[in-house]
């Protein structure tokens, strides 16, 4: 009897993952400080561009956009656990339940683009086909100008890339910044840049863990200079990491 793991996990997806927290309200504050901190910084300036979340989960992605002043955004997800417990939210009339793969395909049919979609820990859920199929589909709703921004396990890491590439059984492709920019480039985007996912300076202890990180990741690429020859301090060393991908 073949049985989809998939069927039987999504179901009850983020109640029954030991890392995600369970609430809505806990979720956006978990996460609150470093959504901001990144979108900010990755985000264009124009509040009026419309922006796609792909894979939006609870919505703490959809609260920092808010916060941030932006509001023509729609978030897709296929979980119904999901959905149902944002249609209690303000952001109810802001998503979608749909398949990521079928809602990209009518979006390509019926001409519809986005100046931004957002990837936020979604593209590691697919196989390989999969990835290479949506990547091309994302190719054609992002707008001329326009930028895809994904984050993603990084197996680049040096010790503890597989905690968070293998902490989740749904997760099924693998990547480094370099093999996540070669399929970018071969499904049409012509312009990607990588960039650390590192701890981001909020309060006291999160400062301080931010400037160690900046320490940790000279001994990383000391390291790596040292098995190489090659002394490269672009290389990215954190457990995820952001891409930005432009079409044009």
């Amino acid at each position: 009897m073949k049985v989809s793991y998939r069927t039987i996990l999504y179901d009850n997806y983020f109640s029954n993952h030991s890392t995600q927290v369970n609430t809505i309200q806990a979720t956006l504050c978990h996460r609150k400080y470093y959504n901001d901190y990144f979108l900010s910084k990755f985000l264009p300036l124009d509040k009026n561009i419309n922006i796609l979340d792909l894979g939006c989960a609870y919505g703490s992605i959809l609260s920092s956009l808010k916060a941030l002043g932006y509001s023509n955004f729609t978030g897709v997800d296929s979980s119904k656990e999901a959905i149902n417990l944002l249609s209690s939210t303000d952001f109810a009339h802001k998503v979608v339940e749909s398949d990521i793969v079928e809602f990209l395909e009518k979006s390509v049919v019926q001409g519809l683009k986005w100046d931004v979609v957002l990837a936020i820990d979604i593209l590691e859920h697919f196989s390989k086909d999969e990835l290479v199929k949506v990547l091309c589909l994302l190719n054609k709703v992002v707008k001329p100008q326009g930028q895809l921004i994904i984050k993603i396990p990084n197996m680049q890491s040096p010790l503890f890339s597989g905690t968070i590439a293998l902490g989740d059984f749904t997760h099924e492709t693998f990547v480094t910044p370099a093999s996540l920019s070669q399929v970018l480039k071969s499904c049409g985007f012509n312009t990607v840049e990588g960039y650390e996912a590192y701890p981001v300076p909020y309060t006291f202890i999160s400062t301080i863990r931010h400037y160690l990180w900046k320490i940790v990741r000279i001994i990383y690429t000391f390291l790596y200079a040292i098995e190489t020859g090659s002394f490269d301090n672009s290389m990215i060393w954190s457990r995820s990491f952001f891409t930005t991908a432009r079409n044009q």
